[in-house]
């Protein structure tokens, strides 16, 4: 599985938790272990960043950063 990791410059590593696509908007965690939003690793995971980066940026300019960081890497 593949989450969705934001290392922004001086700040703390957070991760996507939630996607509301309907009201667009995004929840953050700090730990991917506290419910991270996940997708199958691979050209699944990486088509989702992207679609969340064409879609948020706007709002979330941070997503800038956006990685997906696969388990066990």
């Amino acid at each position: 599985m593949a989450c969705f990791r934001i290392k922004e410059p001086n700040q703390p590593t957070k991760y996507i938790k939630e996607v509301d696509n309907a009201n667009g908007i995004l929840t953050f965690t700090t730990s991917k272990y506290d419910g991270a939003y996940s997708r199958s690793s691979g050209i699944i995971a990486n088509s989702e960043r992207d679609r969340l980066k064409f879609l948020f940026k706007k709002q979330y300019p941070e997503l800038e950063y956006l990685e997906v960081e696969v388990d066990g890497y």
